[in-house]
Parts: structure tokens; C-alpha cells; sequence
């Protein structure tokens, strides 16, 4: 939905998702992945204030934030490839602190 522009309706979808009821880790970090989306795509909506955009995305990443703790609570990032992909993909760029690297 928000490759495609509508980040209303992904951000309604995302809220009805909650990352503790999920059984895996990897669907709570594509819940992450999906935040970070929106919180991207919320910095560019012109009919918000600055002020608005500002907190809608800021809200955005902190649900991104819960949703990499709740993966990360689920056993992943346990594995040192699994570190290593996380810091890899650019989309987690904005919650790479969650998780320290692992030195090459």
C-alpha cells in the first residue's frame, strides 16, 4: 500500500497488526519494515503541517521500534547473519541502533 502511495491505508492496516501476537520473528521485523515505510512516506505528504508530518512519522518509527524488540524477543538477531542482514537492508537504516553490528 505505501509503495503505491496510499499511506492511509497502510498506516490503518499496520495498527490493526499487533508485532506480540505474531508467532515469528520475521513477520514482526517485515511489521518494522513496514513502519519505517510509512514513517518515510509521511515526511512527503504536503496536505500535513510540518508539525503533523513530523509526528505522524515520529509515531511511525516508534511502532517500527516495537515491532523489531517484539523479533527481537522472538529469538532473532541471535544468529550473526541474521545481525548482518538487518544492517544491510537500508529500510532498517532508521532503527539500526536497536541491534549493535557485528565487527567484519
Amino acid at each position: 500500500m505505501i509503495r503505491s502511495g496510499d499511506h492511509n491505508a497502510a498506516t490503518i492496516q499496520a495498527t490493526n497488526v499487533n508485532p506480540e501476537n505474531l508467532s515469528h520473528p520475521i513477520p514482526c521485523l517485515e511489521m518494522a519494515r513496514c513502519w519505517l515505510l510509512i514513517a518515510r512516506a509521511i515526511g512527503g505528504v504536503p496536505n500535513l503541517s510540518p508539525d503533523e508530518r513530523e509526528r505522524a512519522s515520529n509515531s511511525a518509527l516508534q511502532n517500527a521500534r516495537k515491532a523489531a524488540q517484539a523479533a527481537q524477543k522472538k529469538g532473532l538477531f541471535n544468529d550473526p547473519n541474521q545481525v548482518r542482514f538487518f544492517h544491510s537492508e537500508k529500510d532498517f537504516e532508521p532503527i539500526w541502533d536497536l541491534v549493535a553490528r557485528i565487527p567484519k
